[in-house]
Formats: structure tokens, C-alpha cells, sequence
């Protein structure tokens, strides 16, 4: 199959808008920190990380509650950093969410007007881009300060969804209620022991937490519209999550196509796509350019560009 080929395969999966699973690969790009950045930081109170490449195991192996509820805030602050020095250069140049942006638009349905984004991260790379271009979106809460958690928010017209699966760096739980704060520094959480930020830490305890609002709720959604879609379209994403992963299995072995652009694809991944019956992935090929692998029912080979199509920007230039 030729270069020109493969992009019609793509675009033909793709023709009825994808949910979007959107990874930390996806962010990777934008100067967001990386899981082994994570690991760096957490060195320092979790000494186990230097001799064991599991995060999740160790992490889930703190039994100290307090220690673990560290680990939590030496994540957020690693994240939210970095979000901030985003948020500024979009303030001067918001030309850097040019990809997210055409992403949006390409695959925005034209009636109702909704597109759903399913993303295990903490950042608001999403959330910026949408807001700097006007787009109409919610995660939940209705954006507000100290607003509420309501499912109610997530609709199924006139708007974007961004369901968040292991929370946000703007989501905060104080006296057992769970709330949005725009805008806050991390000093400010020390202080103020009772406010604590609602994020699930790369563990194995994850199943636990998701037990609890908001994230039943968001993990039920995230269900929903996995069961619904007529496609997907996988940013980054390495399938390691135990919630979003078995679901898209079972779609994917029933002629729902898949399409993933990374940077390298995780063995899980590679396992995964075993199962599929239409896919195409594409990665970087260690010479130059892109590694195209695909499956198309019984026809399926890899071959190579010269140009980068993994990445995002070269994506929605070249093939849609």
C-alpha cells in the first residue's frame, strides 16, 4: 500500500468523527512532564523508585497515608509548573495550540456539535487551546470558582467534553466537598492541609480511589461513550490504564477502527492491537520519519515516510 493509500484508510476510519483518547504523550510536546520526570521528582521521598522502573507498584505500596498523600502534591506541583509556563507562552503565542486547534475542528461534529475527549491527564493543555479559540466545553464543573462537581454538565449537544479520568489540576477536595478553583499556588495548598488536590496518583490503588466522586461518575461516562463510538483517534496513549483499556478492546474486536499516533508504541499497545480487526499505527521510525503499521480485515504490513507524521501538527497537516 502507498503513503497516498494509507492516508485514504485513515481518513476512511476516521470519516465518522472518533472519541479521542488523549495520553501524556500527547502533552509531552507542549513542555509537560514526562513519567520519568515524575520518577525524578519522587526520588527524593520514595528512594525505592532508583532501583525499581514499576511507578505504579511502589507507589501502591506505600501504606503511610501521609507519605502518600506527598506523593500526590510532589505530582501535582511537577504538573501544574509546567502547565502554568504553558499557559503563558499561549497568552503571547497562541499559535503553539495550532494542532490541538485543528484536531477540534476537524473532528467537531457538524450536528449536535459534540466531540468527546476521554484523557487520563492532569493538565489543561486542552483547556487552554479550547478557551483561547472560544470553543464550548466542560469537564464537569461548570468553570467557575468553587463550583460543583455535576454530571449534568457533560452533554450530548453544543458542546465539547473532556472527561477526565484521574482529575485535574483544577479539581480540589476541602471538608469532603469537591470543588474547582481556577487559579491557585502551591504554597497556598501547604498551608492550608484541608485542601487537597484531587488527582489519582500512577498507582495500583486506583481502583480505589475510583470508587469516590468524582470519578465513578467520569469512569461511567467514559463507558458510555467508549461504547458508543464509531472510531477512535489515540494521542499519545500507552493502554496501561486498567479503566479505559478493556473497554476499548472490546470495541476494537468488533470492527470499530482504531487510529494511534506516538512517539513509540508501549508493548501493551502492541498487544492490544492484536485484537483489533482495523487499525493503523503510526510511530517514529528510529532511521527518519514515520513507521506506518495497519489492518485493514485481512490485509495488514508496515511501511515507512520520510516525514514525521506522529507528531500531531504533522498529522493534521498531511493526512486530513
Amino acid at each position: 500500500m502507498s503513503k497516498d493509500e494509507i492516508y485514504k484508510l485513515i481518513q476512511n476510519f476516521l470519516k465518522k468523527p472518533p472519541t479521542i483518547i488523549w495520553g501524556s504523550g500527547a502533552t509531552i510536546p507542549f513542555g509537560l512532564p514526562s513519567m520519568g520526570d515524575l520518577r525524578k521528582k519522587l526520588e527524593k521521598i520514595v528512594p525505592e523508585l532508583k532501583e525499581n522502573e514499576n511507578l505504579e507498584k511502589i507507589i501502591g505500596e506505600i501504606a503511610d497515608k501521609q507519605k502518600f498523600k506527598e506523593v500526590k502534591k510532589i505530582i501535582w506541583k511537577t504538573v501544574y509548573e509546567k502547565d502554568i509556563c504553558l499557559m503563558k507562552r499561549l497568552y503571547k503565542d497562541k499559535n503553539e495550540g495550532k494542532p490541538v486547534k485543528r484536531m477540534i475542528e476537524k473532528f467537531i461534529e457538524p450536528h449536535p456539535q459534540v466531540l468527546n475527549i476521554i484523557t487520563t491527564n492532569y493538565d489543561r493543555v486542552l483547556e487552554y487551546v479550547l478557551a483561547i479559540n472560544k470553543y464550548k466545553f466542560s469537564d464537569g464543573f461548570s468553570g467557575q470558582n468553587l463550583s460543583i462537581f455535576d454530571e449534568n454538565n457533560l452533554k450530548n449537544k453544543n458542546i465539547i467534553n473532556l472527561i477526565k479520568v484521574h482529575g485535574s489540576l483544577n479539581w480540589f477536595k476541602s471538608n469532603e466537598e469537591i470543588i474547582f478553583i481556577s487559579s491557585i499556588n502551591y504554597e497556598e495548598i501547604i498551608k492550608n492541609g484541608s485542601v487537597i488536590p484531587l488527582i489519582i496518583a500512577p498507582s495500583k490503588k486506583k481502583f480505589e480511589e475510583t470508587y469516590q466522586e468524582p470519578f465513578r461518575t467520569l469512569i461511567q461516562k467514559s463507558d458510555e461513550i467508549i461504547n458508543n463510538s464509531k472510531s477512535f483517534f489515540v494521542v499519545g496513549f500507552g493502554f496501561n490504564d486498567e479503566h479505559l483499556t478493556p473497554k476499548i478492546d472490546t470495541r476494537i474486536k468488533d470492527d470499530v477502527p482504531i487510529v494511534i499516533i506516538t512517539k513509540k508504541a508501549t508493548e501493551s499497545c502492541l498487544e492490544k492491537l492484536k485484537l483489533a480487526s482495523k487499525y493503523v499505527l503510526i510511530e517514529e521510525n528510529e532511521a527518519s520519519g514515520a513507521k506506518f503499521s495497519y489492518k485493514n480485515k485481512d490485509d495488514n504490513t508496515t511501511i515507512t515516510i520520510d516525514k514525521s507524521i506522529w507528531k500531531l501538527e504533522n498529522f493534521m497537516e498531511d493526512v486530513l
